[in-house]
């Protein structure tokens, strides 16, 4: 995972940044009882 967000970044990091943010924020809600 680290090597993969290293190569990541190496590209556009903000949009990689907020698309992992929208994930993040979609599967905390999913999670919500």
């Amino acid at each position: 995972m680290f090597e993969l967000a290293t190569i990541k970044l190496n590209g556009p990091a903000q949009e990689w940044y907020y698309h992992q943010n929208d994930l993040i924020y979609n599967w905390t809600l999913f999670k919500q009882p």
